[in-house]
């Protein structure tokens, strides 16, 4: 029914200039009813790899003929067009691939300083960490302590009930050390049952 669904199959500038004596669309819905089309005129849009996305066309409910001029117009429009979509989905390609790779990175990141059981810090961001709270106790001549907590009997756990329930023990150890900490404090898992706990001067 679409006057379009002929123009996109012609990769050129389809032009009818009355419909209504054109064997192609005088009995079509579109020329008889509402809009009442008479004159048309469609570029297909098609991109460099062949997909053809639609046409950028012209309508009115009269005859007529476009001059060269106009024809050129139209095509130029349709150029443009397609220019115009091809520009967005390389930015949206773009913009996806920059968003995948902060997603990486990111997940790096997590990876290099996270346990992978607990989602504590590890021993390298507890390092980190000690060391800006160093610098910070120097600078305003104050304290800060450091915790190191081993569970006791944790081999047995895992020697009796096994490492699935020894690992529930650690999550459930790390979940308990949280809870009882400021947000502004750290806890870290070392590795295997070690723990550490820093502590700011305002918990001395």
């Amino acid at each position: 029914v679409a006057f379009c669904a002929h123009a996109i199959r012609q990769h050129e500038l389809m032009e009818v200039p009355d419909a209504r004596v054109d064997q192609r669309f005088f009995d079509n819905p579109l020329v008889r009813g509402d809009p009442h089309v008479v004159f048309y005129a469609g570029v297909p849009l098609v991109m460099p790899s062949g997909d053809a996305l639609g046409t950028l066309c012209v309508i009115d409910r009269k005859p007529r003929t476009l001059t060269p001029t106009q024809r050129r117009a139209l095509k130029t429009l349709a150029g443009a067009a397609l220019s115009e979509i091809d520009l967005r989905r390389q930015v949206s390609h773009l913009e996806d691939e920059i968003d995948r790779r902060h997603q990486v990175e990111a997940s790096m990141m997590h990876l290099a300083t996270r346990d992978p059981l607990t989602a504590l810090p590890n021993r390298a961001a507890l390092h980190d960490r000690l060391e800006q709270h160093v610098r910070l106790a120097l600078r305003h001549d104050s304290r800060l302590a450091v915790l190191f907590i081993d569970l006791d009997g944790f081999k047995l756990i895992n020697d009796t009930l096994g490492h699935d329930v020894g690992d529930q023990a650690l999550v459930c150890t790390a979940e308990r050390l949280r809870a009882v900490l400021r947000t502004s404090d750290t806890v870290a898992r070392l590795g295997g049952d070690e723990f550490a706990i820093l502590l700011a001067a305002a918990d001395m």
